[in-house]
């Protein structure tokens, strides 16, 4: 059998940024209302916004427990907290499938569909459980292949090999795209501001100045990851870490998909045959590139499922 766990990352922390910022946002507001004179345009407004976004956090709160149950799986049946269906109504699963989330706005995210005879169907949050790919691992040994569970070990990737092999290498400018342009204008300024104004910072200032370069520096080092295709390996590298890298055998891979969210770059998510996942967002290739990737991938025999480039020639 096995039993869901919640992402401390994607459940947890999320529900507690969440509820620490709106939940500051809702007292300020409050303590506006009664700080404010009655006389003021403002003053009713201060009172109802205060109260909705104290709502929104009781609301953001309910809808990811609703949409979060504990699951247990076993071979012949799933059970949903307290609702139980068995195996053999089960009518199909889609393992990996765009699925939206119920809140103010529903988004896409990814997830795992299950739908049952009598028309019923559940799904998976996927980035909601941080053992999502023993899930859908199981589901798909257990109810789909009907086999006994046995879980997958890939195993360590012998390198040695790598460099003899011929590499196509699809990246962008890290200086010239969009990404970068935020990244160096922003710290060319900072420096700028370090050099001319040094002495007249007090230390509380020096600090922030530093962290927030930091934070600034990290946070596009995250968006701008770029590819490298071998006949047996896809690797993922930095422009700005570009001591770290990833290396997948391609044979490990299940599926590749190109997804973009809100203000997120183009991103690369790749989920591996044991179903676990990881996203690798890449601010600086062109649609260009990133379709000329996917043709090469899918010469491998890799399956690319294309969610957010719309490119023509």
């Amino acid at each position: 059998m096995i039993v869901s766990k919640k992402d401390p990352l994607n459940f947890y922390l999320a529900l507690f940024f969440v509820s620490l910022f709106l939940g500051g946002m809702g007292v300020f507001l409050l303590n506006l209302f009664f700080s404010t004179p009655k006389q003021n345009d403002f003053h009713i407004f201060f009172l109802i916004f205060g109260i909705l976004v104290l709502l929104v956090i009781i609301y953001t709160i309910w809808v990811y427990i609703r949409n979060t149950p504990k699951i247990n799986i076993a071979k012949d049946r799933i059970q949903f907290n307290s609702e139980t269906y068995l195996s053999k109504d089960i009518e199909n699963i889609i393992l990996n499938d765009i699925v939206l989330f119920p809140y103010i706005i529903s988004h896409p995210v990814n997830g795992t569909s299950i739908y049952f005879k009598d028309g019923s169907v559940k799904q998976i949050f996927t980035d909601m459980y941080s053992n999502s790919w023993e899930i859908k691992s199981f589901l798909e040994q257990t109810i789909i292949k009907n086999q006994t569970y046995i879980p997958i070990d890939l195993s360590s990737i012998p390198t040695s090999s790598i460099s003899l092999q011929a590499k196509s290498v699809f990246k962008g400018s890290p200086i010239f795209s969009l990404r970068g342009i935020s990244l160096w204008s922003i710290l060319l300024m900072m420096t700028y501001l370090f050099w001319v104004r040094i002495d007249t910072f007090e230390i509380h200032t020096v600090f922030f100045l530093s962290f927030f370069c930091l934070f600034w520096l990290l946070l596009h080092a995250w968006m701008m990851h770029y590819f490298v295709l071998t006949s047996e390996y896809l690797i993922i590298q930095n422009h700005i870490l570009f001591w770290r890298n990833k290396t997948y055998p391609l044979k490990h891979i299940n599926e590749i998909i190109y997804e973009s969210k809100g203000k997120r770059p183009n991103g690369m998510r790749i989920i591996t045959i044991d179903y676990k996942e990881a996203l690798y967002p890449a601010g600086t290739l062109k649609d260009k590139t990133w379709m000329k990737l996917k043709s090469q991938l899918e010469q491998h025999q890799i399956k690319v499922r294309n969610e957010c480039i719309f490119f023509t020639e």
